[in-house]
């Protein structure tokens, strides 16, 4: 799953949405080996998942923001676990059924290049705020 955050240090420039999907994109591109035809088929149909998978992390993030609140009892604690449960489940479908989609653009190979290329982005986006905080 990929990490859409905005990464900054201190009075440093933050990443726009936008400027995130472009340095995304960019990587994603290089590091998977597509071309430009690949990537003009692939980029419409991935961003589109993404979308519905943030629309879906937000629902998570409520519900865990519910879970803030004192005095709770256990069954909505319970009622918000699995919320936030079925939330990662609704994820994991999405993933599966887009991958039949991306398939109509892309080989199999390449989605799992992809799919590599996604983890290193997220390696290289913690990589990058950490030597930002540490001054490097």
């Amino acid at each position: 799953m990929l990490v859409p955050f905005s990464f900054a240090h201190e009075g440093g420039p933050r990443l726009s949405p936008a400027e995130f999907r472009a340095k995304l994109q960019e990587f994603i591109i290089r590091d998977a080996g597509l071309t430009d035809d690949e990537a003009a088929k692939f980029f419409p149909i991935y961003f589109q998942l993404q979308d519905q998978k943030r629309a879906i992390n937000d629902k998570s993030w409520q519900l865990v923001h519910q879970g803030d609140v004192e005095n709770l009892s256990e069954s909505q604690y319970k009622v918000i676990l699995d919320g936030i449960s079925n939330n990662r489940i609704a994820i994991e479908k999405l993933e599966k059924e887009y991958n039949y989609r991306f398939h109509k653009a892309i080989s199999y190979k390449k989605i799992l290049r992809i799919h590599r290329s996604e983890i290193r982005f997220n390696r290289f986006l913690i990589r990058e705020m950490r030597s930002r905080r540490e001054g490097r």
